[in-house]
């Protein structure tokens, strides 16, 4: 018996309302486990399409499904608990609370309200905390940290919650050659041992040998633009 993907899209297209952009993806599918990198210029589309899928935004046609769930069937709080629950997001600029510890900040999907104790999802925290080499750091807050340390605690939330699906804008594209090198261990290193699907966004070439697949957005939607260049 066939295993559902993870993320299917059919049939969709996207455009932002007063903005030269559009996106159309015919077909694209995620399958559990599976490691792919997205890339493509700017104005391809590479964040609309993570947008897409965590249910951020919703198309104007067709169908993206995610964990077995049509995006558009949903109830924006549904979404958002699939979100906290489900689905693990890293972005480029971190987006951590400057007020929050580390370890409160990676316990965050708690503080905005997923059922359950708190407790395993801080022994999950400290654990990914300990993958990354950064227990030592968890009463500290973002601005006590390195760049490179705050992009580890960035990815210890995405983790903390043991999600089925890890969705990557653009990383590692503020981070050093070997900082690069270290957060991609982690993510692919825990991503592999929950069987968790991975889509990363990145400009950065010379990592996609890290990935079992490349998806070139270009390519699949070449009719995609944004000349504002404010959604790639």
């Amino acid at each position: 018996m066939a295993t559902e993907p993870i993320v299917r899209l059919q049939g969709v297209s996207f455009a932002y309302p007063h903005a030269a952009f559009s996106l159309r993806v015919d077909e694209l599918a995620l399958q559990p486990g599976e490691h792919a990198a997205c890339i493509g210029p700017s104005g391809a589309g590479k964040t609309t399409l993570v947008s897409l899928i965590a249910g951020l935004l919703l198309p104007q046609q067709g169908e993206v499904r995610a964990l077995g769930r049509a995006m558009s069937e949903l109830s924006p709080s549904a979404r958002r608990e699939l979100r906290l629950t489900q689905i693990g997001m890293v972005f480029q600029e971190f987006e951590l609370l400057d007020y929050m510890t580390a370890l409160e900040n990676m316990t965050l999907a708690w503080n905005l309200g997923a059922a359950g104790d708190i407790e395993p999802l801080r022994e999950a925290a400290r654990e990914t905390a300990r993958a990354a080499g950064i227990e030592h750091l968890l009463s500290r807050k973002p601005r006590q940290l390195s760049q490179g340390e705050r992009q580890r605690v960035a990815l210890c939330r995405a983790l903390a919650t043991r999600p089925r699906l890890i969705l990557c804008d653009e990383p590692t594209g503020n981070l050093d050659p070997k900082a690069t090198g270290a957060v991609l261990d982690l993510l692919l290193d825990q991503a592999a041992a929950t069987n968790a699907a991975v889509l990363m966004v990145t400009h950065n070439h010379a990592i996609l040998p890290r990935f079992g697949r490349v998806i070139d957005l270009a390519a699949m939607t070449p009719g995609a633009r944004d000349k504002a260049g404010a959604f790639a």
